[in-house]
């Protein structure tokens, strides 16, 4: 269960069974794909994926590059500019 980081609790959303959840996404994707004529935007092991909970760390690459990660304002910002830049947003 995710901690809290407050003394209030963390949510949790209640879910059914994975399984059922995972067949209903995919077939339900699979079937407005067929009607529309457009590829699903979702994968049987992208569902399968979100299931789970993942952290990652820079540790290793601080450690060893010397690398250190940007304030996350910071690389938004820089994002949505190089997008503008090259034409990807108005």
């Amino acid at each position: 269960m995710p901690r809290a980081t407050s003394s209030l609790p963390v949510p949790v959303s209640p879910s059914i069974s994975t399984g059922i959840g995972d067949a209903a996404a995919w077939s339900i994707k699979r079937k407005t794909s067929r009607i529309t004529g457009v590829s699903p935007n979702i994968t049987v092991d992208g569902v399968k994926l979100a299931r789970h909970r993942m952290y990652f760390s820079s540790q290793r690459a601080e450690a060893e590059l010397g690398w250190h990660a940007r304030p996350a304002r910071e690389a938004l910002a820089d994002a949505i500019q190089w997008f503008r830049d090259n034409g990807y947003l108005g």
